[in-house]
This record gives structure tokens, sequence and C-alpha cells, in this order.
């Protein structure tokens, strides 16, 4: 269980333990300020790196990765500029919400945040040129034990909002099934 403390963080509908983080922005004639993260709402999480990444263009997909134990991560994911349909999917087998998805759009004007604990599968589509998306995690990455999720996957039967994936990565667009994961023991059954 995901432990925070701020009256900013929202449940996700259906989904335990992911956060939707809305932190208010103050707006003057000079722009907007506001407070990203704050270590002190993150109760049981300590984040230890910072990763960035930067999509030329529109539809670019990139995930749904994730790292088996010991070094799974949790991620907290913030747009910086542009916007994305982020995706996520439960691949905790002792949760209640096992196997179930969700999706939620984060662009740079909101100012909304998402966490994402461990045990999830993480990814997203972006929905503008030029998108930069921040997110922090709390372990390292280990190649060793990182992992694709296949996104076209039936079984978890992701939805697009109709917009075409236009760049992805051999890696991901050979990610593994739900059956195969499980049947290579990389989602503890």
């Amino acid at each position: 269980m995901t432990k925070t403390k701020s009256k900013n963080f929202l449940e996700i509908q259906d989904l335990e333990d992911c956060k939707l983080i809305n932190m208010p922005a103050f707006k003057d004639e000079r722009g907007t300020f506001c407070e990203m993260f704050r270590e002190e709402d993150y109760l049981d999480m300590h984040f230890i790196q910072d990763n960035f990444s930067h999509s030329i263009s529109k539809g670019t997909f990139r995930g749904l990765h994730f790292q088996s134990p010991p070094y799974a991560q949790s991620k907290l994911v913030s747009v910086l500029s542009g916007s994305i349909i982020d995706f996520f999917v439960d691949l905790r087998f002792e949760s209640k919400t096992f196997l179930m998805h969700s999706s939620y759009i984060l662009n740079a004007d909101s100012y909304n945040s998402l966490l994402i604990p461990k045990g999830f599968a993480h990814g997203f589509l972006t929905l503008e040129d030029n998108t930069i998306v921040s997110y922090k995690v709390d372990n390292y990455f280990s190649s060793e034990h990182d992992n694709t999720l296949l996104w076209s996957d039936s079984e978890i039967n992701l939805t697009l909002d109709s917009v075409d994936i236009v760049h992805i990565s051999t890696k991901d667009k050979h990610g593994l099934t739900i059956k195969e994961l499980l049947a290579q023991g990389l989602i503890n059954a």
C-alpha cells in the first residue's frame, strides 16, 4: 500500500494505489509557479533519480515498461511540455486490481502528476510534437530486471483514443503478452 499525506493526492478510480497529484499553480502577469514535488508528501517512498524523455513527434509510444524485484520502481510522472496519454497496468498478483489498467491524459498546462507504484507496467503515447516527460523513480535501472508488456496484448486491451502510433521502438513492438510474462515467472502467480 502506497502511503502519502498531501490533500492534493486523488485516488485513481478503480485502481488500487495509483494517485493523481493536482498541485496548485499560482499565476500572475509574469507567468506561473507551482511546487511539483515535496518529499514529505511521500511517506513510504524515497525517489533517487529523475528521468527525462523528449519525444519529437506526436504518436510516439513508449512502454509498457516495468522492472522485476528487487529493482521494481515507483514512478512520479509529470509532463513539462506537450501532452500524453499515460497508461498503467497492475501486475501485482496479490492486488485486488490485478491486470486492470487505466489511462490519464497529462499535459504541461494542468500541473498534474501521476504516482504509479511498484508492480505496475507503465507507458505513454504523445499527443503533441516535442513532448517532454519527467519522472522520478525510487530505484535504479537494471537491464537484467527490465521488462516490456506488449501494449497491444488483447488481455489488457488499451484504448489509444484514435491517436495512431507513428513511432515505437523495436523493444516495445516485441514486448511480452500477459501469458508469456506469467509463463516466464516475470509476474508472480
